[in-house]
């Protein structure tokens, strides 16, 4: 609901996930099963974040992070969990929506209580008004219809439990296809075997 209200200039996610052992995570919250709002407004930092607030306020928030950052820094706000050091595994799939329905909220709990890792993450992105302004040519990010983008984002350590966690995410995959607008994020589409058929 609330991201039906946001300005143009707000684009947002939230992910399902488990908090890891970082300091930039409460010790009481690390290794919990955990759900993380954020929010970015592409502008002033005054306006951005007045309309953030009903973000940072809702419920009962185990933690806060907040503030005027350079654009570079969100866009790695996330790199310490996935270090480039070729210690983890991945496999993502990825899905466009026209809208979170009911059945798409329940389904995605559930997946994300039947993650095969607590590694993996279940990230839904909204894309603001002025994502969606732009025309499909006019950048390389040419999917620009629908407001909503989930990620699954399979993530372990052992490689010899690969194929265990590629059939979650593509379980999860077919089973929310069926809500989507069967369109798919190219950077998030799963490397399959040349005979795979999903």
């Amino acid at each position: 609901d609330w991201v039906v209200e946001t300005p143009r200039e707000v684009s947002s996610e939230v992910v399902l996930w488990t908090a890891p052992e970082l300091p930039a995570f409460a010790p009481e919250v690390r290794g919990q099963p955990v759900v993380i709002g954020g929010a970015m407004h592409a502008g002033r930092a005054d306006r951005g974040l007045a309309s953030l607030e009903p973000m940072r306020t809702f419920g009962e928030p185990l933690g806060v992070i907040g503030g005027t950052l350079p654009y570079c820094g969100v866009q790695t706000a996330f790199d310490a969990s996935f270090p480039n050091d070729g210690q983890l595994c991945s496999y993502w799939k990825s899905l466009y929506v026209e809208q979170l329905t009911d059945p798409m909220l329940e389904a995605l709990v559930a997946a994300a209580e039947a993650r095969s890792s607590p590694q993996t993450m279940i990230v839904v992105q909204h894309f603001g008004g002025a994502v969606r302004e732009m025309r499909p040519s006019e950048t390389a990010f040419a999917m620009r219809d629908a407001p909503f983008l989930i990620n699954l984002m399979g993530t372990w350590s052992d490689p010899q439990d690969s194929p265990r966690h590629i059939a979650w995410v593509r379980e999860v995959w077919h089973e929310l296809s069926a809500l989507s607008t069967s369109m798919v994020y190219l950077n998030y589409m799963g490397e399959e075997p040349v005979e795979g058929d999903a």
